[in-house]
């Protein structure tokens, strides 16, 4: 226990100079180690920002180049759509104001037994036909009834047209007849009415000459076309009807679902087609019909109730980004594993390195202690360190001494046995200074256990611990009782020196080699007519003697000086 408490009085007074060295070499090795450390965390805060950054504008470019790809390829299907549909208005405006045509309409329905008439007309849609990808032809009068057919498959006698077409017809406009289904061809279809007029009796309507469409000969297989591989890739034709997004176009990982499938808006917001019907364009997130996260772009086709949705599943789309995310990781672990293994070996020999020195100095620290130990023990002084309950906690051989107590005996014991209620206050309020950290000196009273009284002198100092703060208190003390009363006996035998002085019936003043007046009696001050303080602190060439005399017989100071 004596040890311990050695080297905590070596960290107080710093007489042991190795246990400073030791803590100079941890601090270094800790250090470095800290700084290692550091290094090791700064490289993989680098490694992952570097990654990150990279990540970052890779995904960046890389979505942006997928995006355009889907945006361009939308863009082609809908200017490679629009140019179809003008096409087919540019072969309806062959039979729309044709003079000739309309007079060989006008002459067949006038008389149909007219046989030049009617074969005029055959061979006219005929030629439309046979260099067109066209279904079928028809020849309507004013009510839809069939009259001239030009097509391979049978057809019902009257024709079915819409009422907002049939309004546009008799307004004189050529129409497309949007997506239908035949109920006896069991098919879709898609039409395209030209009004053919009088052009005599003011474009008063004669009939209407229908071009019918098989999607499936063209449209269909145009949206499915898909100009680089993929395995999600699908251009989708929409229209919207009251509340529902109807799938116009066969779909690819469906099948004979066109004009079919069809989805609630409200409660489908997620798929691109509702986005699309409701005014949404461009690139969107969201899920397709069937159920799989998608990146779509959607525009609507000029001129039409149409929309196209360009899309591609996102495990698809981002397959080659996610190979670069893992391929990135791999690398940002492979290094950080690299790294960590450079500097935990570094770190180690440095362990190693600072356990050796650890060793030497605790050997040297040990030898230190000893002298330290030894002079502790031999010094003249008490030196001893108590808790915050003023508790000896370790005491030197002159302390014990000081306290008439046997070796061995004070360490233990508590200050308050020694000191009277008064000092104990005294040494409380002094306590409480440690404990700011402030340290003092102070006079204390202390009786020995056979009931004798001695003083000693103490310098207190605060121990301070990092952790739990004020730990106790280090005091060297010495006993100043002889000298105490060695100062109490010239007190008094300077009292009755003054007693006598002031006693004395001749007139007395003391003053010093340099002549100034240091004390002075009662009949001195009688004699003089001058009170004491005027003369204390004087020149006596100044309260005595007048110049006159002083130049008569001068005052041999100097003399004086050399006794």
């Amino acid at each position: 226990m004596k040890r311990d408490n050695f080297s905590d009085l070596s960290c107080v007074y710093g007489t042991i100079e190795n246990e400073i060295l030791m803590k100079n070499i941890f601090r270094t090795y800790k250090k470095l180690n800290s700084i290692l450390l550091t290094t090791f965390i700064l490289f993989i805060v680098g490694f992952i920002l570097s990654g990150y950054l990279y990540f970052a504008n890779y995904k960046k470019a890389y979505n942006t180049i997928v995006t355009d790809q889907l945006s361009l390829l939308s863009e082609l299907k809908v200017g490679e759509l629009v140019q179809w549909r003008k096409e087919r208005l540019l072969d309806a405006a062959f039979f729309y104001n044709n003079p000739e045509f309309s007079s060989l309409v006008k002459r067949y329905y006038l008389n149909p037994n007219d046989g030049r008439a009617k074969n005029g007309i055959k061979e006219l849609m005929s030629k439309m036909y046979n260099s067109h990808d066209y279904d079928a032809m028809f020849l309507l009068d004013k009510q839809y009834v069939k009259r001239i057919i030009v097509g391979k498959s049978e057809e019902r006698k009257i024709s079915y047209v819409s009422q907002p077409s049939s309004d546009s017809i008799a307004a004189g406009k050529i129409v497309f007849e949007d997506f239908y289904y035949n109920e006896q061809n069991k098919r879709i279809y898609f039409k395209v009415l030209v009004p053919v007029l009088d052009n005599i009796k003011k474009n008063e309507l004669l009939g209407i000459v229908t071009l019918r469409i098989d999607p499936n000969e063209y449209l269909y297989p145009f949206f499915q076309r898909w100009p680089i591989e993929s395995k999600s890739g699908e251009a989708l034709l929409i229209r919207r009807e009251g509340n529902e997004v109807v799938y116009i176009s066969q779909l690819r990982f469906k099948s004979d679902t066109a004009h079919q499938l069809r989805f609630d808006i409200e409660k489908n917001k997620e798929l691109p087609a509702a986005k699309a019907v409701l005014g949404n364009t461009g690139i969107v997130k969201g899920i397709d019909y069937r159920g799989i996260d998608v990146t779509a772009d959607i525009r609507a086709v000029p001129g039409s109730p149409w929309f196209i949705v360009t899309k591609m599943d996102d495990v698809e789309m981002y397959a080659s980004y996610r190979e670069r995310l893992f391929i990135l990781v791999l690398l940002i672990i492979l290094l950080m594993f690299g790294t960590g293994a450079s500097v935990g070996f570094v770190i180690k020999k440095n362990n190693l390195k600072n356990l050796q020195v650890q060793i030497e100095s605790a050997k040297t620290l040990s030898e230190s202690e000893e002298r330290f130990r030894a002079i502790v023990e031999n010094i003249g002084e008490g030196i001893a360190f108590v808790n915050f309950e003023e508790k000896f906690l370790f005491v030197n051989s002159a302390a014990e001494e000081i306290f008439g107590v046997e070796s061995g005996k004070l360490t233990g014991m508590d200050l308050k046995h020694f000191v009277s209620d008064v000092q104990y206050k005294v040494v409380q309020k002094e306590t409480m200074q440690r404990v700011q950290g402030n340290k003092s000196v102070y006079e204390l009273e202390v009786v020995r256990p056979n009931g004798e009284v001695r003083n000693i002198i103490v310098t207190a100092v605060p121990r301070i611990d990092k952790k739990q703060g004020f730990a106790g208190t280090y005091g060297v003390f010495r006993d100043i009782t002889e000298q105490k009363k060695a100062e109490e006996n010239a007190q008094k035998i300077h009292q009755r020196y003054r007693e006598l002085v002031e006693l004395a019936v001749d007139g007395i003043l003391v003053g010093s080699h340099e002549g100034i007046i240091i004390e002075a009696n009662s009949y001195f001050c009688t004699m003089t007519g001058k009170y004491r303080e005027e003369l204390i602190g004087r020149h006596i060439s100044e309260v005595i003697f007048t110049p006159e005399t002083l130049k008569k017989s001068p005052l041999r100071f100097d003399l004086l000086q050399q006794g």
